[in-house]
């Protein structure tokens, strides 16, 4: 989404409906008619929206680690990691931080894997400045989609890890009740990264559900 890698956009105020759009706008630049449409944590938000507000973009929907809208918790949890990023913490103890609520324990006794982990964001070329960072967070905390849901009519999974500190399973299962026919499915040992740490069960369920019907 703009502001984030290399989508670059003016500093402003940022909602989630504006991504969406953004990303309608992307779909018809490229000259897809209707495409399968995958969203993960603040993702799921943008691409819940993109399929209510343009339904006929939307092949299929998945939606990973996310929910309606932020908990209470979670508003704060990123309320304060914006401020620590605005007020020049370490990059390697901000991000550490973060991977205490995005992985699960079994990483941090893997330390290997924790160092590849640290070494991938310290790296990251397209760094997200702190004032993306609290657009982002401003639009998350704003975001409710849950009246709207019932209007999404594209075929839709919603995957929950089993460890998610951010959006629990409970959370996911019930998000996942609110749109009409959606299926479920709770990925065994993972966290709120699941794409990341458990990348193959993650890829597995998505290719599942996405080519359902093909060989009928």
């Amino acid at each position: 989404n703009r502001g984030s890698g290399r989508s670059v956009c003016a500093e402003g105020p940022l909602s989630i409906d504006l991504l969406a759009e953004d990303c309608a706008a992307l779909i018809g630049h490229l000259g897809y008619e209707k495409v399968p449409v995958a969203g993960h944590s603040m993702g799921g938000f943008i691409a819940q929206r993109l399929a209510v507000l343009h339904p006929d973009l939307v092949d299929r929907l998945v939606l990973s680690a996310t929910g309606a809208k932020s908990s209470r918790r979670n508003v704060l949890l990123f309320n304060d990691l914006a401020h620590r990023l605005e007020e020049g913490e370490a990059s390697a103890r901000w991000f550490r931080s973060l991977f205490y609520w995005i992985y699960t324990p079994e990483l941090f006794e893997r330390e290997r894997a924790l160092d590849g982990a640290l070494d991938f964001v310290l790296n990251y070329p397209w760094k997200q400045s702190p004032a993306f960072f609290r657009a982002q967070v401003e639009a998350i905390a704003r975001f409710d989609g849950r009246e709207d849901l019932e209007r999404i009519s594209a075929p839709a999974l919603v995957l929950a890890g089993e460890k998610d500190l951010l959006f629990p399973p409970d959370e996911c299962r019930e998000f996942a009740s609110l749109i009409p026919g959606a299926k479920f499915k709770i990925l065994g040992g993972a966290a709120h990264s699941m794409h990341a740490e458990n990348p193959r069960p993650f890829a597995e369920a998505v290719v599942e559900f996405l080519t359902e019907g093909d060989n009928q």
